[in-house]
């Protein structure tokens, strides 16, 4: 099977990068980058007008026949945050481009490399829109939530308030555009990898602390923090062995809540889903009395026809009103009877 599909817009991402990097070596858009970052463009402003003073102040020197002191201008946070841009951009966009290069390049087969190479379309898509939030929305929605607060329409800044950095929005875009624009389907098999980013992702977060720091903490943070996390991940493995979780799942719930502070999203039980009742005419095979008898004496295990109900997946009768589904609190029958 043939993975990587010819499609322009893996060399399309690769030009846009590169051009936003080749826009910030230039003056052009500098209004841009001023009204997305005004503190950097104050900065800027208040290196440049020093500049201009010290050039003054050598020419006047100089006309008075004194030694005219070297006059170089200073580096601003601007001029440094659109420097930053530039490199990423230009490493970012350069890679992308060849990439785009070679997937129209090299001819249609089967093999490793086709399948690797079909991966690149779907991270570039995830790659220019994590551009976008960070470097665009991130500091345009700051701006707005000062500008609706100096404006008195609010008291309150809502961008502060409600925290809409670029993790948040890079989440609300993903969503909507997943949900609403779909994925296209060459970048699909790219967008399956953000699960290993994600889960590599959480594991560098370790890397950001070290023996010293963790040793200022003093020794009963440390306990606290490790009997948080270890006992959240024994709790979480615990929820999903009862829920019949994917390990893929169940392994990366417990870092999720241990470093998030929340479960994610958990499956419900994939026995639960198939005994969906579909149809309320249909009986069920040898246990259409059972269901009403082990009504009541079902969660404690005190029935003996409930484990013949779960294995034969039974629908419940008619007459019955469908209840809502709870996670039993115990298995009178193996797991693999029930599938």
């Amino acid at each position: 099977m043939v993975y990587t599909k010819k499609s322009p817009a893996l060399l399309i991402i690769g030009l846009l990068i590169l051009l936003w990097g080749w826009l910030n070596t230039t003056t052009t858009i500098d209004g841009l980058q001023a009204w997305l970052h005004p503190s950097a463009a104050a900065d800027h402003q208040k290196v440049a007008k020093k500049y201009q003073d010290d050039q003054k102040a050598a020419e006047k020197a100089k006309a008075e026949g004194k030694e005219a002191p070297a006059v170089k201008k200073g580096s601003s946070r601007l001029d440094s945050l659109k420097a930053d841009q530039a490199r990423l951009a230009t490493i970012f966009g350069g890679i992308l481009t060849v990439l785009g290069l070679l997937v129209f390049a090299l001819p249609s087969r089967e093999g490793d490399l086709d399948y690797y190479l079909s991966v690149f379309p779907g991270i570039a898509f995830i790659l220019i829109i994590a551009l976008i939030v960070r470097w665009v929305l991130d500091p345009m929605f700051a701006n707005w939530g000062r500008a609706v607060m100096d404006a008195k329409i609010l008291t309150w800044n809502f961008a502060s308030i409600f925290n809409l950095n670029y993790v948040v929005l890079g989440i609300v875009i993903g969503i909507i555009t997943v949900n609403v624009f779909k994925i296209p389907d060459w970048a699909a098999n790219g967008v399956r990898t953000a699960r290993f980013f994600l889960k590599t992702g959480v594991i560098l977060l370790g890397t950001l602390y070290s023996a010293a720091e963790l040793a200022q903490l003093g020794a009963l943070s440390v306990v606290m923090i490790g009997v948080f996390v270890l006992g959240s991940v024994w709790l979480v493995l615990i929820m999903g062995r009862r829920m019949d979780a994917g390990n893929s799942m169940t392994g990366f719930s417990p870092r999720a809540w241990a470093c998030a502070g929340y479960p994610p999203r958990s499956p419900r039980r994939r026995w639960c889903r198939r005994a969906r009742w579909r149809s309320p005419t249909r009986s069920a095979p040898s246990c259409s009395g059972a269901w009403a008898a082990c009504s009541s004496s079902r969660r404690s295990g005190s029935c003996s026809a409930w484990g013949r109900c779960s294995s034969a997946r039974g629908p419940e009768p008619a007459s019955s009103t469908p209840r809502r589904w709870r996670a039993p609190r115990w298995r009178s029958t193996p797991r693999a009877s029930r599938r």
